[in-house]
């Protein structure tokens, strides 16, 4: 989750680096814009590398749910893990304990 957050601060700082970029590409030179366009490059690449950070936590999430939901049989092949996540999430309301499922998978029904 730290490299997630790290990430948007650096695309962030990337946007503020960009409007700088014009400013001082207008009051200077013009050629100053080929540094807008490195820092887009960059940008889209630090997009992309945050995208499959999500996606790697979203898989995670979705592992522990089936694992805890005892999914075609993940629950009872790792029965120790799924005592541990149990336990972690002992606090989740019965309604709600197959949320991510539901969003992931939504015609397993």
């Amino acid at each position: 989750m730290k490299s997630v957050h790290g990430i948007f601060r650096l695309i962030l700082g990337l946007w503020i680096l960009a409007g700088i970029t014009v400013i001082l590409s207008l009051i200077f030179s013009y050629w100053l814009f080929l540094i807008l366009i490195l820092l887009i490059i960059i940008g889209k690449y630090l997009l992309r590398l945050e995208k499959s950070d999500w996606m790697f936590l979203a898989a995670i999430l979705l592992t522990v749910e089936m694992i805890v939901n005892d999914f075609a049989g993940w629950g009872s092949k790792y029965k120790s893990e799924r005592a541990k996540f149990i336990e972690f999430f002992n606090d989740i309301s019965v309604q709600n304990q197959s949320f991510w499922l539901d969003y992931f998978l939504p015609a397993r029904n």
